[in-house]
C-alpha cells in the first residue's frame, strides 16, 4: 500500500504498538496502514458520512483487515467507549470541526494519552484551544504534499502557557526544532496578511486604523522570525 506523504507522517506520529482510532478515516487507509505494517495491533475506523463509510468497508474486506480495523458508523468520538485507545488520529478537516469534536466527548477526550492532529486550517486556533484545555503540545510536525505545506500536532495531557500568539501561529516545537519547511511557512501567512492589509487599507475607519497597525506589527514579527530560524549559529 502506497501512502501520500502527509498520511506517511501521519502514521509516523502514532506510537508504536498503540491501539489507534482515526476519527473521519474517509477510505480507511491510514488504518489499514498501521496495522498491515505491525505498527499498531489493533485500529478503530470511524466514519460518519454514507460514501466515505461504505468506501472503508471496502478497502477494509479488501485487505482481509476486518478482524484488525474495526469500521463504525458515528461522529467524532462519540462512537469510542473511554480508555479503549491509546491513541488518536483526527486529519484532513478544519480546526473548528476538530474543537466540536473533542468538546462533544468530554469522557473519551480525557481518556486518550495521544492525539494526532492535521487541521487543514486554522492550525493557530486550534494550538490555543488545546493549551487552555488541558493539552501541552508534545510535537509538531511540517510535512509538503504536493502544493501544500500541512502541520501536524501531537498534544498529550498535561499544561503550557504559552504568552507569545506568534508560537501559536507557527507552533512552539515547529520553532525549537526548526523545521526546514518552516521559513516557508511563514512567508505563506506573511503573504496572506499582505492581501489583508490590502482590503484592511481600504476601510476609513479608526478601527481600520488600529487592525492595519496590528496587522503590520504581525508581519513584521514573522519576517524576524523567518529570519532567526533560518540563522546559522
Amino acid at each position: 500500500m502506497r501512502l501520500s506523504p502527509r498520511l506517511l507522517k501521519l502514521a509516523a506520529k502514532v506510537p508504536d504498538y498503540a491501539v489507534v482510532a482515526d476519527i473521519g478515516t474517509d477510505h480507511a487507509l491510514l488504518p489499514i496502514y498501521l496495522v498491515s505494517t505491525g505498527k499498531c495491533p489493533r485500529a478503530v475506523a470511524v466514519e460518519l458520512k454514507e460514501g466515505p463509510y461504505q468506501a472503508a468497508r471496502t478497502a477494509i474486506e479488501s485487505f482481509n483487515m476486518a478482524g484488525s480495523v474495526d469500521l463504525r458508523r458515528g461522529d467524532g468520538l462519540k462512537p469510542l467507549v473511554p480508555g479503549e485507545v491509546d491513541a488518536v488520529v483526527i486529519a484532513g478537516m478544519g480546526a473548528e470541526q476538530m474543537i466540536r469534536i473533542l468538546e462533544e466527548s468530554p469522557q473519551v477526550r480525557a481518556s486518550v494519552p495521544w492525539f494526532v492532529l492535521q487541521p487543514m486550517e486554522d492550525a493557530p486556533k486550534l494550538r490555543g484551544y488545546l493549551v487552555t484545555h488541558g493539552f501541552r503540545l508534545a510535537d509538531e510536525e511540517l510535512v509538503r504534499d504536493g502544493d501544500e505545506i500541512y502541520e501536524i500536532i501531537c498534544a498529550a495531557p498535561g499544561q503550557e502557557h504559552i504568552e507569545d500568539e506568534l508560537l501559536l501561529e507557527v507552533g512552539p516545537r515547529n520553532v525549537e526544532r526548526r523545521d526546514p519547511l518552516l521559513p516557508e511557512l511563514i512567508e505563506r501567512r506573511i503573504q496572506r496578511y499582505r492581501r489583508i492589509l490590502i482590503q484592511v487599507e481600504q476601510g476609513r475607519t479608526q478601527r481600520a486604523v488600529e487592525a492595519m497597525r496590528e496587522i503590520q506589527e504581525r508581519i513584521r514579527r514573522l519576517d524576524a522570525l523567518a529570519r532567526a530560524v533560518t540563522r546559522h549559529d
